[in-house]
């Protein structure tokens, strides 16, 4: 059915009006038929893409909350870690020069040595300490190298002390023409509170 014209200030018949009003009152079923089939599927597609934003908002809070437990875990390993290292004992100082040398560890453990020339019979040497000590309560290890005495190579009996915390006192006690000392103090360092 299609819409018949009508001119403007002519009569029509009632049939032409009727077919009118009919073919309009069609159209409009027809538009609202449609509308109402868009919006029916347009609030699907709403209702659809809601449905997915909540699936990954799950998914989402999810791999967030995966996400912190992970962050938390990490956090937990790395305070263990600093606490390890914390705990550590390590070399924080340490110095060399050519048979010179020291350590100072981090719980203030200090090991240093070196070498010394001591001459003559029964003679004594006193060597300065690189780091000064807490106390006299250290260890002094020595070792003689070769030296010409009474004929024969040898340095003979060496020892060495600790005078106080900052110096050692190396000796030879046999005759002979001295020699070097290879020399090596291990003790708690000197600290602010010692």
């Amino acid at each position: 059915m299609a819409l018949t014209n009508i001119e403007y200030g002519s009569v029509a018949s009632s049939e032409v009006v009727n077919n009118n009003f009919q073919y309009l009152d069609d159209k409009i079923s027809s538009v609202s038929q449609s509308l109402s089939t868009n919006v029916t599927a347009l609030s699907g597609s709403i209702s659809s893409l809601s449905s997915v934003v909540d699936n990954n908002k799950s998914e989402a809070e999810e791999e967030h909350s995966a996400l912190q437990e992970s962050i938390d875990d990490i956090t937990e390993d790395i305070a263990g870690i600093t606490t390890t290292l914390d705990e550590a004992i390590y070399v924080k100082e340490s110095y060399r020069s050519g048979k010179n040398w020291y350590r100072v560890y981090t719980d203030g453990w200090v090991e240093q040595g070196g070498c010394a020339y001591v001459g003559g019979t029964n003679a004594v040497s006193n060597v300065t300490l690189f780091k000064e000590l807490a106390d006299t309560n250290a260890c002094v290890y020595v070792t003689a190298t070769n030296a010409y005495m009474n004929g024969n190579w040898d340095i003979g009996v060496v020892a060495g002390n600790i005078i106080n915390t900052t110096t050692i006192q190396l000796k030879v006690g046999r005759d002979g023409s001295g020699g070097n000392i290879y020399w090596r103090v291990c003790g708690m360092g000197k600290t602010n509170e010692t």
